[in-house]
C-alpha cells in the first residue's frame, strides 16, 4: 500500500473516531439539558400547585364574605363625564383610540401585566378590570409575591388606576396614562 493511501486510511479513521466522540458528547449533553429541564419543569409544578393551594385556602367562600378592604389611593377625582358605563364596552371605540383590538376585562391592556400576571390575577379572583380597580397596588403585590422571584420584580402601582380607566371606557384618559408608562412603572 502506498504512503499517500496510508495516510488517507489514518485520516478517515481520525474524521470516523472524531464524528462518533462529536456525537457522543452531544448526546451526553443533550440528555443533561433533559434533566436540567425536567427538574426546572418538576420545580414550576410544584410552584403552581403550592400558588393554587394557597389561592384555594386564602379564597373567600362567597363574594359577601369579602371583607372591606381599602381603595386604591387616588387623590385625583375621577372624571366621570363622557365614560362610558362598565356595562357598555365598545370594542369599535376602544379600538379606535387605543389604536388596536381591545377584549373586553382584558387585564394584559394595563400596562405592565402579561399573559402570565393576568392569569395570576384571575386565579386569585381579579378577572374583570374593575375587580383590578378595586385592588390596592398592595394587595396585588401580594398576589406577584406568591408567585415566585419572578413575579415580584413588577410594580403594580398604577394597575388600579389603569384598570379604573379600562373600566368606566375612557380610552384617552387610558392612552395618556400609558404614555408616560414604561413596564406599568410611571
Amino acid at each position: 500500500m502506498s504512503r499517500f493511501a496510508e495516510d488517507l486510511l489514518f485520516i478517515l479513521f481520525v474524521l470516523i473516531v472524531a464524528a462518533i466522540l462529536g456525537f457522543l458528547l452531544a448526546w451526553f449533553l443533550r440528555q443533561r439539558r433533559i434533566r436540567q429541564l425536567e427538574g426546572e419543569l418538576s420545580r414550576c409544578r410544584q410552584s403552581v400547585r403550592d400558588a393554587e393551594q394557597t389561592v384555594t385556602t386564602s379564597t373567600p367562600a362567597a363574594p359577601s364574605a369579602v371583607p372591606s378592604s381599602p381603595t386604591p389611593v387616588d387623590p385625583a377625582p375621577r372624571a366621570t363625564s363622557a365614560v362610558a358605563p362598565a356595562s357598555s364596552f365598545d370594542a369599535s371605540v376602544a379600538k379606535g383610540i387605543m389604536g388596536k383590538r381591545i377584549k373586553d376585562d382584558d387585564l394584559t391592556l394595563v400596562e405592565g401585566i402579561g399573559p402570565k400576571i393576568s392569569g395570576l390575577l384571575k386565579a386569585d379572583g381579579c378577572s374583570t378590570w374593575r375587580a383590578l380597580s378595586n385592588r390596592t397596588p398592595a394587595q396585588i403585590q401580594v398576589v406577584l409575591d406568591r408567585a415566585g422571584k419572578d413575579y415580584q420584580i413588577h410594580n403594580p402601582a398604577t394597575w388600579p388606576q389603569q384598570a379604573q380607566l379600562a373600566a368606566d371606557g375612557d380610552w384617552e384618559g387610558l392612552k395618556r396614562m400609558q404614555a408616560g408608562l414604561k413596564g406599568g412603572r410611571a
